[in-house]
Parts: C-alpha cells; structure tokens; sequence
C-alpha cells in the first residue's frame, strides 16, 4: 500500500479546543521519537515474549512535513487526536481495502477515511458522523468537492436513524489513543450496528484486543505465583492467552449480512442532528 495517496489537504486553522496544524519533522526529530517508542515499547515485547507471540510493531515516525489535528483537553494540555503520518494511514489498511456500496464513518478526523472510500469506484456514498462542530468547520470544507460524501453533527452512540438503515462498510474510529480500555466501547458501538451492515470495524480493534489479553494473563500470573512455579506458570501462558483471545472475541457483536434486495430497499439514512 502507497501510504502517501491517502494523505489530507487541510488548511491550517482553529476553532474552539480544536485546530489544525502543519508540522515538519525533521530526521533528527524523527530518530528521537522512534528512539523513544523503542523503549516505551519494553514490556509489550516482554508481555508478548510470555504468551508466545511477536511483539506489536512501534510506531516509527519518518522524516517529512504532515497535517494534525490537535484538540486541548481539559488540563489544557494539547493532544494530537490524529495525523496523516505512515503508522496511521496504515492502521486505516483493513477500511480502505474493505470499503465499497454504501460506508457509514464514525469520526470525522482530518477527512482521511471518508476521501478514500469517496475516491474508489466500488463506493456509492459516504456517510460521516462527527460529534464535535469545531471539526465539522475546520475539515469539513475541504471534502466538499466529493460528491459522494455527506456530513453530519451526532453522536455515535445516539444518533437517530431507521430501522431498516444498512450499510454495507461501517468503520468506528472516535478513538484518539490506542487502549485496551477501548474495547469495551467498540463492543458498545459494533452492538448498535451489527443488524444495519455487512461488515464493520473498529480502529485498531485487533491491537486493543491483544493488549487487553496480555494484561489480563499478567493478572493471571500475579493470582498464580504463590501456587505456581514459574516455569509451570510459563508453560501455562500460552494457553491462558489464546483462551482469553477467544472470550473476547466470543462477546463481538456479529454483523448481520441481507441479501443484495433487501440491501437495494433500505441503504438510505434519515439523519436528525444531535
């Protein structure tokens, strides 16, 4: 995959807690953060040594100049809710390759996911949800020229729309940092739509869930080792961890696939704003 075509043509602006920015990244700048990921990422290589599994790959940043979107939270501090960096473009593979007929997208962001469902042949429409006014204003005017998208202010959770609404993609990505707390709101969320689409995503859903195994046979062997030996507790990881893996995934919600009729009868949304 070409990650440089799913890049995003916003101008820099603010509005609110929100704002878009340009950035350069420097080489220099470059080798100190994936320098320091390196070693932020020790114990998911440890966690992942002790189940048997690779390590999740780091996040490595290249040198370049990129587009963010930065919200300040209620500390005022400044976070940067997503960018058109490799990794993130990259984390967006599954949806691109996926998205075709009708695509529901939770989450505005800098525009990246709808642009690309909007652009391929396969895909008739596009349907984005975001919650916040200020992104709505700052990203919103640059996806006009795409006719095949629409955007809309609500909530994921809340939004109206009809009871014989389907989709045949939808992509839930409201998340602005990789946690495996954030299982537990896809569940949520994948619930609501599971009878309106044929196949639906989380971002980085795969990521959230291994972590979340990982630190649950953590706890496991915290609970074990005054019964255990530690190598009976290692020779029993393994097995934990994909039991875990499995009781996650058991509690997904499935999608519900019509046939191509009903699919004709009802794409179309009513939206009513939050």
């Amino acid at each position: 995959m070409d990650w440089r075509r799913y890049r995003v043509s916003v101008p820099e602006g603010k509005s609110g807690l929100w704002s878009v920015r340009h950035a350069h990244v420097s080489h220099v700048q470059a080798r100190s953060h994936n320098a320091r990921a390196e070693d932020g990422a020790l114990n998911e290589r440890m966690a992942s040594m002790m189940v048997g599994e690779k390590p999740e790959p780091v996040r490595v940043v290249g040198a370049g100049s990129y587009t963010a979107l930065v919200c300040m939270d209620e500390n005022f501090v400044e976070r940067c809710w997503m960018s058109d960096q490799r990794p993130e473009v990259e984390e967006h593979r599954e949806f691109f390759e996926r998205a075709r007929g009708h695509v529901l997208v939770h989450g505005l962001g800098l525009g990246m996911c709808a642009a690309a469902a909007a652009r391929k042949r396969s895909v008739r429409s596009v349907l984005v949800v975001e919650r916040s006014p200020d992104v709505l204003k700052l990203v919103g005017p640059s996806l006009r020229r795409l006719s095949k998208i629409q955007i809309v202010q609500g909530d994921a959770y809340r939004w109206a729309f009809r009871k014989r609404a389907y989709w045949d993609v939808v992509w839930h990505d409201i998340w602005p940092t990789l946690d495996p707390k954030n299982v537990e709101e896809m569940d949520e969320l994948e619930a609501r739509f599971a009878r309106h689409c044929a196949w639906q995503g989380s971002w980085q859903r795969g990521w959230c869930e291994r972590r979340l195994a990982k630190i649950r046979v953590i706890e496991w062997c915290r609970e074990k080792r005054e019964s255990l030996s530690t190598k009976e507790m290692f020779a029993q990881t393994r097995e934990v961890y994909l039991a875990e893996i499995a009781r996650i995934e058991s509690v997904r919600p499935k999608c519900c696939v019509h046939n191509s009729q009903s699919r004709r009868a009802a794409p179309a949304t009513r939206v009513v704003r939050a």
